[in-house]
């Protein structure tokens, strides 16, 4: 789903299946609530490669902190994560991944509201992805930071007939031991939008939506096609609606278009679509349906990409301790500038069991399976994983 700037990142994989009930400590006018997991996995194809498969196992250890504060109806939240990975057999690609971020609700009037937000992420790829993909092995992974900052103003409430919604987002990406211009991925990233919602019975809402993002290389690439700073523009038409409790729906359709600022490339226009379903046909039992297409920045090789994904999750409590999730999806790329196109299914499993109201145990399965029309990029990998979560 493309998030241009309104919202957080989902920065590590959190088991949205397990029943753990975290409890808060006061401190000051914040609620501080505190959870560590730590898992033991198993990795088939740590590089993605066609042939010559790296096996390790690993233990992630992931604590986090986040911090909610509620005055009147404005509320105030900051989160500190921290991922460490270490690898039995490639210590090479051990990694620790942290991350910042803070947000405010802040209500202006009845009808006039301000969003604001600040991200920081500091990470690297795996070895075989981005820079690396395809060629050979390099000597240690690409580690890059992001920031992201974002404001938006919704004029409107709850109970109106219209709820008009603005916004703006800078985001930057820089790498920091990446020194082959040929593929200098660094840019900045300005995002503007704007969004219209009508209220056409009192569970549907008509949604008009229109989405310009302006993105800037800060090395210009030495490539023979030049600069690969482009503008993309997006227009939607759609709606949302509710059915009581068991079903929440959000469709928007139109189109998007990529404009280069060299004329060496090739500029492209897409249908795009964004749409998600949680139907929950019991109390106990419910599926999640996401759907998305839209223009994605090229790590390596090409101009752009075109993402195609789609995705169905089921999430089953079979009792009040025990807890499944299995799911799909399918992503679809097509590279532009490049004659390539890929395919990857990732199915996903995951049975967990809530020992006490703090502590909750999981085994997960997830499998990668890339089918490219170049095909030594082709691949296949699965990781198993125990994971023991714990709160106060």
């Amino acid at each position: 789903m493309k998030k241009v700037f309104l919202g957080s990142y989902l920065l590590f994989a959190a088991s949205s299946g397990m029943a753990l009930d975290p409890r808060a400590v006061s401190v000051g006018i914040f609620e501080v609530t505190p959870t560590v997991t730590v898992s033991a996995a198993s990795n088939d194809n740590l590089f993605r490669t066609y042939d010559n498969q790296f096996s390790s196992t690993s233990v992630i250890t992931n604590p986090n902190l986040s911090a909610v504060a509620q005055s009147g109806a404005n509320i105030y939240q900051f989160d500190a994560n921290l991922e460490d990975g270490r690898y039995q057999d490639s210590p090479t690609d051990d990694y620790t991944d942290w991350s910042l971020s803070g947000s405010a609700q802040i209500e202006v009037t009845s009808r006039n509201s301000l969003s604001l937000g600040a991200n920081y992420l500091s990470t690297q790829e795996t070895r075989g992805t981005g820079f690396s993909e395809g060629l050979e092995l390099a000597a240690e992974p690409a580690k890059y930071e992001i920031t992201d900052y974002n404001l938006g103003y919704q004029f409107g409430s709850d109970g109106s007939r219209g709820i008009l919604t603005l916004g703006v987002g800078f985001n930057d990406v820089a790498y920091s031991n990446v020194q082959d211009d040929v593929f200098s991925r660094d840019r900045e990233t300005l995002s503007l939008e704007s969004g219209l919602a009508i209220r056409i019975s009192p569970s549907t809402n008509l949604l008009l939506q229109y989405q310009h993002t302006k993105v800037d290389y800060l090395k210009d690439s030495v490539e023979l096609l030049g600069t690969q700073d482009s503008e993309e523009n997006y227009v939607y038409l759609g709606a949302n609606w509710t059915n009581n409790s068991s079903l929440a729906a959000s469709v928007l359709v139109g189109f998007g278009n990529k404009d280069y600022v060299s004329e060496l490339r090739n500029d492209q226009d897409i249908p795009s679509w964004q749409a998600s379903i949680d139907w929950q046909p019991l109390s106990y039992s419910s599926f999640i349906f996401t759907a998305s297409n839209y223009f994605s920045e090229a790590a390596g090789v090409g101009d752009s990409i075109e993402s195609n994904s789609t995705s169905v999750d089921w999430s089953h409590q079979w009792s009040d301790r025990i807890n499944s999730i299995i799911g799909i999806q399918r992503e679809n790329s097509d590279y532009g500038g490049v004659n390539r196109k890929d395919e990857v299914d990732s199915p996903t499993a995951e049975l967990s069991y809530a020992f006490r109201r703090w502590l909750d145990i999981s085994l997960s399965f997830s499998r990668e399976l890339r089918d490219s029309s170049i095909s030594s990029l082709n691949y296949s990998q699965k990781v198993y994983m125990l994971n023991l979560r714990a709160s106060l």
